[in-house]
């Protein structure tokens, strides 16, 4: 993401559910959790989601989007985001995934 925005970014993960018919059914049920990448704590200064933002499940259940609220600090910085959750098989299911704050262009 680029430092300052506030954006949403989605999370696919058809392929991983699609091939065995499986899907999430709630959004409430799933949860997103951000570390850092150095290992350093957590501050007001990093990535965050963006409050105000419900996040949102597609049609297909496989798609989940998130609103980001990057830092205008921490430029360079990387994220891990673990998405955990029951799936309607009855899994559960995580995934990893990695983001960095890049400058803002122009």
């Amino acid at each position: 993401m680029r430092s300052g925005e506030i954006a949403g970014r989605y999370m696919d993960c058809s392929t991983v559910l699609g091939p065995v018919s499986d899907a999430f059914v709630d959004i409430n049920a799933l949860s997103v959790t951000v570390a850092r990448m150095d290992g350093a704590s957590l501050g007001v200064d990093d990535l965050a989601l963006a409050p105000g933002w419900a996040p949102i499940l597609d049609d297909t259940g496989t798609i989940v989007t998130y609103v980001w609220s990057a830092p205008t600090t921490n430029i360079g910085s990387s994220y891990y985001l673990t998405l955990s959750g029951p799936t309607r098989n009855g899994e559960t299911f995580v995934r990893d995934w990695r983001m960095s704050i890049v400058p803002m262009m122009g």
